[in-house]
């Protein structure tokens, strides 16, 4: 049916052939109504995800957590509430739920039950044992008494994403570690003989949990024995490929710049030969591609990590890039196409060396709810 629509404004006439640098025939102002016929308009877009983005398709998860020390303040590390306000904000429901744990604890069915069924992501540590002892036997009470409670566990799909980032020199799982209190991993070679002891050892009493193999976005250091292709376990001991990668925005002492997620998914970052896509999806063919960790810097602000001494505060070093939106970070990375086989996206919804929180600003919200199907 023909619409009646109002309209005001300026308006200048021309002469046929008139460029716009040639002064108007006449210039005058107007207000009124207009019908335009059935047809003549057309057809606007449907709100939603655009039909085969990543939005459309991938499940959105998130680390939600508001008790880290020196960042968002003390707080009890297994309140969900953080969790299921985060989901109200978007309207979403966010699966996997994301958490960290250490060697020094059980399998927390209790804490975990308060999430139903949703599916977990869980990133376990070894920060206490050597690596000679699990490999000696010494963890095995630990290991069958952790994977008889998971099999037990009447919530959603568990992963577990064991020693993760081992191709960055700050975890001490790392051979090019250089911290204290070393693992005592040396080659990428040992790391791989642990790897496949605990999941061998959690199998034999478990089938309810799934093994994400999961490096940093980059190298680092970029040498020969620390490439994440060395550490890979083998296709036998792994269920899922995923990395993790942020956008630092453009920090003020230069050592990382403004990247789009389509760039971190897609492009060669760290000096690599290849993106961290085709370097994942080229260990195993058929598999999903997580990303495990992600999350963009608010540009609105100087958000970076303040370090406090008695006599000084130390500048964040993550200033204002008011060019950039970080609302428009987010659509245009579930507005991209392609990249078949990434299924899950999980947030890391925190303030700590950059406020990563989707909710730093309404706008971040508006724009994902706006671009996620589910």
């Amino acid at each position: 049916m023909a619409q009646t629509l109002d309209f005001t404004g300026a308006f200048e006439l021309r002469r046929p052939g008139d460029t716009s640098a040639q002064p108007p025939v006449l210039t005058f102002s107007a207000s009124g109504q207009i019908t335009i016929p059935d047809g003549a308009l057309p057809t606007p877009a449907p709100p939603g995800p655009v039909p085969g983005s990543l939005g459309s398709r991938v499940r959105l998860g998130a680390f939600v957590y508001r008790g880290i020390p020196g960042t968002d303040g003390s707080g009890d590390p297994w309140d969900p509430n953080p969790h299921f306000e985060l989901e109200k904000a978007l309207g979403r429901r966010l699966s996997p739920v994301s958490c960290f744990l250490g060697w020094d604890t059980d399998f927390p069915a209790a804490q975990f039950a308060a999430y139903g069924d949703r599916d977990l992501l869980i990133s376990w540590h070894p920060d206490v044992p050597p690596a000679a002892d699990i490999l000696a036997g010494r963890w095995n009470t630990y290991l069958d008494r952790w994977a008889t409670a998971v099999d037990r566990y009447n919530g959603g799909q568990v992963y577990i994403r064991l020693m993760p980032e081992m191709n960055g020199s700050w975890s001490r799982w790392s051979p090019a570690y250089t911290g204290s209190n070393p693992m005592g991993i040396t080659s990428t070679t040992m790391y791989v003989q642990v790897w496949r002891y605990v999941v061998s050892r959690v199998r034999a009493r478990t089938t309810r949990v799934k093994w994400v193999f999961c490096p940093n976005i980059t190298d680092e250091p970029a040498w020969d024995g620390n490439r994440l292709e060395q550490f890979y376990p083998g296709n036998t001991y792994v269920d899922v490929l995923g990395f993790d990668g942020y956008n630092w925005g453009d920090s003020g002492a230069g050592t990382h710049l403004w990247t789009p997620f389509a760039d971190l998914l897609g492009k060669p970052q760290g000096g690599a030969s290849r993106s961290i896509y085709d370097r994942l999806a080229a260990l195993r063919v058929s598999v999903p591609i997580w990303v495990c960790e992600f999350g963009c810097k608010e540009p609105a602000r100087d958000d970076g990590k303040q370090v406090v001494t008695s006599t000084a505060v130390t500048a964040g070093l993550a200033p204002p890039s008011p060019t950039y939106s970080k609302a428009r970070w987010y659509a245009d990375a579930l507005r991209l196409t392609g990249f078949d086989r990434l299924t899950t996206l999980v947030a890391f919804d925190v303030m700590k060396e950059r406020d990563w929180r989707l909710q730093s600003s309404p706008d971040v919200v508006a724009a994902i709810a706006a671009n996620l199907a589910v």
